[in-house]
């Protein structure tokens, strides 16, 4: 186990010595080579000067000379970072990732010098640059297959890893031996399909696989090689129009700072991935990049057009008309379109009022429902979590794959003190939020207090409502019972009296009359007591919901309908407004589909879980079409559900119409 640990720091400290070594013997060797001028286009290696950069120098008091010295002092200051950052990533994180990186920068950095030592023709120096060269390409797929947790992802790229380094390794020692070309047809097919096959393998592990964190360096990862990959576009866009010697000391300054941002992206993707808001750098550096690539293109494009129509004139002046008119065109367009591109690196609150406006257009949904007050807080203040509590912590919009570890806290308060619910805010690295960012939630808070003020006064209505509908359906309950226990039986003994007065006074006609009239009053109240107890409250539900519900089903089983029945009600049973709203909406689902559905079978689901209680109603009938005009029984329904909180919805197409109503219990 020991051995395992040191392996990868051994390995790191060879690296590091053959590195040094290396470096230490070529550097007269690159000092020299690079004094030698370049012709045209871009030389090997791409620091030699060309005429213009010559110019350039000598208008500076530089010598040619002196210039090679400074890109020897900076090759080595970009070498002892790599090395740095490699000793440092075993050290931290003693792993076949952190050696494999660490093989990579060494192999990179040291390649300047192992290069100029090759090119005085001596043997061991051309191995020693073939070795370089192939531990490089070795060790590649290595790195990508194992980035950045260091676990083999897909499974099968353990064993297939090696046919790719070994291949390329092998193309390498061929071009070394003058085997194989570099523009050579197997050498373009290796480069095009391993580019692509370890492209894939990280995107499979970015959508598949990666969790928060493993996304968090990937986005380092990427970072690092963006502004790299940038810089040998424009290069190659200049070189192409013809461009690339009157800008080469631009881009060799450009390469270097490309080379630093991926030593410490790579750094920074297996260290510190936390220390900053790697989401909003990357969205920033796509845009940069892509505007500067966007502008050389133009530059080009302009030189190529001026060239064409100033043919008698100088380089300078043609230069200069394409940057007159790039200048000019560049200030049109960045009027035109500098909203879009500052909405894209800041938000909305990267404009006075933005966050206002945002917030003000995202108040309500497409369905008129209140939008998710989270999602746009987020945009407003590029932020990748937010989440809006109410006073009681009870979370009522989140926006955000995954809680970040650190998470600052606001308390939403309105003018009179009263504490509204909180904002749980946080930046991907758990950093405190900028100046601008603090800007922007001040313009959000005003908005958060009249949504959150908005929410409380919905919910106490609400609760009101249920609380009033309860009472009203437990008073209903005791009128019934009181009318049932109380002036029932006292009506149905006046009954019985009238009855024997009747008989015993048979043989006179007149009172005969007058007592058969005063037994039709009392039957004609003893039903109308009836009729009033059974609206108060149906007398099903006297022995129950799931009785009154068997009930209902039963009398349309009898009429032809295949009914079937499921429910799931507490022992205790429940409010009486719930049974009673429960009991409606059955029996007003069930006559619909008597009335307009032509069903053959209705399924009946009634069910209490977690604090709901569910009505679900299903036929196989018709349906109607989007144009019928709801009637009286749905808007029944639906009243009866929201008056105690909650809502009804239903769902009709050519197979049938779905009844589901949810109500708290």
């Amino acid at each position: 186990m020991e051995l395992k640990i040191r392996l990868p720091q051994t390995v790191a400290v060879g690296v590091t010595l053959v590195a040094l070594t290396t470096a230490a013997l070529g550097t007269p060797a690159v000092h020299r080579r690079i004094q030698v001028p370049c012709e045209s286009g871009i030389c090997q290696p791409f620091e030699r000067p060309t005429q213009p950069s010559q110019e350039v120098l000598a208008a500076l008091h530089i010598s040619v000379a002196a210039y090679a010295g400074i890109i020897t002092v900076v090759s080595w200051a970009l070498l002892l970072l790599a090395l740095s950052v490699s000793l440092v990533l075993v050290w931290r994180r003693p792993s076949l990732l952190a050696g494999v990186t660490g093989i990579q920068l060494g192999g990179i950095f040291v390649g300047p010098f192992a290069d100029a030592l090759a090119e005085q023709g001596n043997p061991t120096t051309t191995v020693l640059r073939t070795i370089v060269i192939a531990a490089v390409q070795l060790t590649m797929p290595l790195l990508i297959g194992l980035f950045p947790d260091n676990r083999w992802h897909p499974g099968w790229f353990r064993w297939a890893w090696p046919v790719v380094g070994l291949t390329g390794a092998a193309l390498v020692v061929g071009d070394q031996l003058n085997v194989i070309q570099p523009t050579s047809a197997p050498q373009g097919l290796y480069d095009l399909s391993s580019v692509l096959l370890l492209a894939g393998i990280q995107v499979h592990r970015y959508l598949r696989v990666s969790d928060w964190t493993a996304r968090q360096q990937a986005k380092w990862f990427v970072l690092s090689f963006v502004v790299l990959a940038a810089n040998v576009v424009v290069a190659n866009v200049l070189d192409v129009a013809g461009l690339v010697e009157h800008w080469q000391l631009g881009l060799v300054a450009t390469a270097y700072l490309a080379f630093v941002a991926m030593i410490l992206g790579l750094a920074f993707a297996l260290l510190r991935y936390r220390l900053y808001d790697v989401s909003v750098v990357l969205r920033r550096t796509f845009l940069y990049a892509g505007a500067v690539i966007g502008l050389v293109i133009a530059y080009a494009g302009l030189v190529a057009l001026a060239s064409l129509s100033m043919a008698r004139a100088s380089a300078s002046m043609v230069g200069a008309a394409a940057v007159a008119a790039l200048a000019l065109g560049g200030g049109l367009l960045a009027a035109r379109a500098g909203g879009w591109f500052r909405d894209r690196l800041l938000g909305a609150s990267g404009r006075p009022g933005g966050v206002a406006a945002l917030l003000a257009r995202g108040m309500t949904g497409e369905d008129g429902q209140p939008a998710n007050l989270a999602e746009t807080i987020a945009a407003a203040l590029v932020l990748p979590y937010v989440a809006v509590l109410d006073a009681g912590g009870r979370t009522l919009w989140t926006h955000g794959d995954r809680v970040p570890p650190d998470i600052h806290p606001e308390s939403v308060v309105d003018g009179s003190g009263t504490v509204l619910g909180s904002l749980l805010l946080a930046t991907t690295n758990g950093a405190r939020l900028s100046r601008r960012e603090r800007r922007a939630l001040r313009e959000v808070l005003p908005f958060v207090v009249l949504v959150l003020r908005a929410q409380r006064e919905s919910g106490e209505l609400r609760a009101a409502r249920a609380v009033a509908a309860t009472a009203r359906e437990d008073e209903r309950r005791r009128l019934r019972r009181d009318l049932h226990d109380g002036v029932g039986p006292l009506l149905a003994g006046q009954l019985l009296t009238l009855d024997s007065l009747r008989l015993a006074a048979a043989q006179a006609a007149r009172e005969g009359e007058l007592l058969a009239h005063l037994e039709g009053q009392a039957r004609a109240a003893i039903t109308e007591v009836r009729r009033i107890s059974r609206d108060l409250q149906p007398a099903a539900l006297s022995t129950g919901l799931g009785a009154a519900l068997e009930a209902e089903v039963e009398r349309l089983r009898v009429a032809g309908l295949d009914v079937r029945l499921r429910h799931a009600l507490p022992d205790d049973g429940l409010p009486a407004a719930l049974e009673v709203a429960a009991l409606r909406i059955v029996a007003e689902a069930l006559a619909n589909v008597v009335r307009h559905a032509g069903a053959r079978a209705v399924t009946v689901e009634v069910a209490a879980s977690d604090g709901w209680l569910d009505v679900h109603v299903a036929d196989d009938g018709r349906g109607f079409g989007d144009d019928a005009v709801p009637g009286v029984g749905l808007a029944s329904m639906r009243e009866r559900a929201e008056e105690l909180g909650g809502w009804l919805d239903v769902v009709t197409n050519s197979s049938g119409t779905r009844v589901h109503g949810r109500i708290p219990r």
